[in-house]
């Protein structure tokens, strides 16, 4: 769904660059955008003004021949074609050097996405190598200043925690709250520290980390002030969306 989605985005995108694609990119822009917009709003994803302002662009690219697209949809007139020649011929450009330049510049814009796309893929995507300490951990012991697991109160307690090599963490503490953190790992000297985001790491690591046996970390060291130790177990979670396979025809709804 996601290459999907972007694939219809870059579609609409390309089909902007020449007027008489412009309509087709606008209108397929509107319902790319739409979607966008209504994913954005109902769950709370924090781009909703940037997807509405490109959902107004792309209605205003495709204002001038809205009443010809109603009138052949909604009151089944003919639509006639219209006469726009493009605006260089008004200063006599040649054509071959236009489509130079135009295409010039697709690629420029094409080859910096891609490459961009590539970087990122490699640090955080599907190219990046998966880490043996990236995972999902349930918290099996949690003690801080002598206090041990439910002695501890639930907003200092920690449950699960969710580490993203090589630089993001999640801790989800009892009262359910889950805080996005930033992470700085040394896997030689094995410690580790979690701070927040737009922060600066501490200038001495907070945990020091052991693996006492496959799929367990144990940290040991200070954080909030207070010495903390915390043993987690990494659990396996599997994408269930996309592990299950894909069947043409389903005897039941399978509700999850």
């Amino acid at each position: 769904y996601e290459v999907f989605s972007g694939l219809a985005e870059i579609t609409a995108g390309y089909l902007l660059f020449w007027r008489r694609t412009a309509l087709l990119g606008a209108l397929v822009g509107m319902g790319v955008l739409l979607n966008v917009m209504a994913i954005n709003y109902f769950y709370d994803v924090p781009v909703k003004l940037f997807s509405t302002h490109l959902f107004l662009y792309a209605v205003y690219i495709a204002a001038p021949d809205l009443p010809r697209l109603f009138g052949l949809f909604a009151l089944n007139r003919p639509a006639a074609a219209v006469d726009r020649p493009p605006f260089w011929r008004r200063f006599g450009w040649s054509s071959r050097a236009v489509a130079a330049v135009c295409l010039a510049f697709v690629s420029m814009i094409t080859w910096f996405h891609v490459s961009d796309g590539i970087s990122m893929s490699r640090t955080r995507g599907v190219f990046a190598e998966t880490h043996a300490l990236q995972g999902i951990y349930l918290v099996e012991s949690f003690t801080r200043d002598s206090l041990v697991d439910r002695e501890n109160e639930d907003a200092d307690r920690w449950v699960r925690v969710g580490i993203t090599m090589p630089s993001l963490t999640t801790i989800q503490r009892a009262t359910g709250v889950a805080t996005r953190m930033l992470m700085a790992i040394d896997t030689t000297a094995r410690t580790v520290s979690f701070y927040d985001r737009g922060g600066q790491p501490p200038g001495t690591p907070q945990f020091e980390y052991t693996e006492p046996e496959s799929g367990v970390l144990a940290l040991v060291g200070t954080f909030e002030g207070k010495p903390t130790s915390v043993v987690m177990r990494k659990t396996e979670v599997d994408a269930l969306l996309l592990g299950r396979g894909f069947h043409w025809i389903n005897e039941y709804p399978f509700n999850r």
